[in-house]
């Protein structure tokens, strides 16, 4: 099961100034890779990683594959946080 998805009640409970980006870094396919993410989105991330009983590397390493060429991965795993909690999947 899906741990509870914490962004909105997160977002409702700071203030827009107090939330950072930051750049984050995994291995995908053999290689170091970074990205710039707010904490957020992050740890929905790592909500989903942990549901789906896969590690945060292997997902971000899923959405990776699957975003098209034009689109940046930070935005690719901003969109599939928010298609995961609209959808549930």
């Amino acid at each position: 099961m899906i741990p509870p998805l914490m962004l909105f009640r997160s977002m409702h409970s700071e203030k827009i100034d107090d939330r950072r980006m930051k750049k984050r870094s995994v291995s995908i396919r053999g290689h170091r890779t970074s990205f710039s993410i707010e904490d957020e989105f992050w740890d929905e991330l790592k909500a989903i990683a942990v549901g789906k009983q896969m590690s945060l590397a292997q997902l971000v390493t899923q959405v990776d594959i699957r975003r098209s060429p034009e689109q940046n991965l930070s935005s690719a795993l901003r969109l599939y946080v928010l298609n995961f909690i609209k959808t549930g999947a």
